[in-house]
């Protein structure tokens, strides 16, 4: 079975996401295959935990709607409708700008306190401490979609990109594998979106778009042995290949209603009808208008521009040069392919795949 595809974009695709979804988990109540829905990860899925916890300072809104990082609804929104279905808020833990472990890739880059240890590992207590002592629930669909702000806080700040990649993994691996200890049977899992395509990686020229598109490559690969590893321990997952849609839209835009998969709608004078993507890196409603020149009031400077310029491009990625030269193969059908969690698991895992050297070989494994 090929990975499912997965489009933020149209309508229709979230309706035929949907019908995969309910195929890969066997579920039979196509109305409503899921008690309820909860996400976490960064602005990809945060619907309005940033806005809220800022005090509607970031992300600003307008140009943005309604505390999403895009000008509408996000795709998880779609995906609610297409099962029948409604994200309610309190069942949403994933924040703008967070990062895999505890941190915030947000509030360092752009000074928001607020946001400071709101990462996946924090958002995954506070869903167990809301749960009380007792299991979650298993008819659950639970999201879980990161690593992004990792790569950013990396590439920003300077530091070991190989420790940053598998820390990232593992810190994903552990989230997931806490959620089946305690009970969550549907764990649908998102890959890195390919950071070449997005503006900001075309913005840094044919070889930057490259390394990040083998980043991204490596990121994803890795990411599957990780999950895999857990198959072998009885956690099985549900998995959604971003990177794979994102490529197929650049490749044929006609094909999905788009004119334009380069440029920025926010930046557009016109409206964001056939944009690919809002910002720099988060996807557009290209059924949406633009809001650009709309007053944002208060808090306008939190609005999420690109991420700050990394000072030493494209050196902190040099350490992976080995990867991006013969980079390890993209996933196949043998990879990616839709799973459903049976909520059991080892005790201890130890990630036999992630602790294989790969391009590892002086990450700090044991720190």
């Amino acid at each position: 079975m090929n990975p499912i595809k997965l489009t933020p974009l149209v309508r229709n695709s979230a309706r035929a996401l949907a019908a995969s979804l309910v195929l890969a988990t066997g579920t039979a109540a196509a109305n409503k295959p899921f008690s309820k829905i909860n996400t976490f990860g960064d602005s990809l899925l945060d619907t309005g935990n940033a806005f809220m916890l800022t005090g509607g300072d970031y992300p600003a809104s307008p140009p943005n709607a309604g505390g999403r990082i895009s000008n509408g609804p996000l795709w998880v929104e779609y995906l609610a409708e297409s099962l029948g279905m409604e994200l309610q808020p309190e069942n949403q833990y994933a924040v703008a700008g967070a990062c895999s472990g505890v941190g915030n890739f947000s509030s360092v880059a752009y000074g928001i306190p607020e946001l400071e240890g709101t990462g996946l590992q924090w958002q995954i207590q506070t869903f167990l401490n809301d749960s009380g002592h007792r299991r979650v629930d298993p008819k659950a669909l639970y999201i879980v979609w990161i690593g992004a702000n990792d790569i950013f806080t990396t590439l920003t700040f300077g530091g070991d990109m190989d420790f940053t990649v598998y820390q990232a993994i593992q810190n994903t691996a552990e989230a997931v594998s806490t959620l089946a200890k305690r009970g969550a049977r549907h764990i649908l899992v998102v890959n890195l979106p390919d950071l070449g395509l997005t503006p900001f990686g075309l913005a840094q020229g044919p070889q930057g778009s490259a390394q990040l598109s083998g980043l991204t490559d490596a990121y994803n690969y890795y990411l599957d042995a990780a999950l895999d590893s857990l198959e072998g321990a009885g956690i099985r997952t549900i998995r959604l290949d971003a990177a794979g849609l994102i490529r197929e839209v650049a490749a044929d835009p006609e094909l999905f209603g788009l004119v334009n998969v380069t440029g920025m709608a926010i930046d557009s004078d016109d409206d964001a009808d056939g944009y690919l993507f809002w910002n720099e890196v988060h996807p557009s409603d290209h059924r949406r208008p633009s809001n650009r020149g709309r007053s944002g009031g208060r808090g306008t400077h939190r609005l999420l521009f690109p991420p700050p310029r990394p000072q030493q491009w494209p050196r902190p990625v040099q350490s992976l040069r080995s990867i991006i030269m013969s980079p390890p193969p993209r996933p196949g059908p043998a990879m990616g392919r839709g799973r459903e969690s049976t909520g059991t698991s080892g005790e201890d895992l130890l990630f036999p795949a992630l602790r294989a050297p790969f391009w590892l070989s002086h990450a700090r494994l044991t720190s």
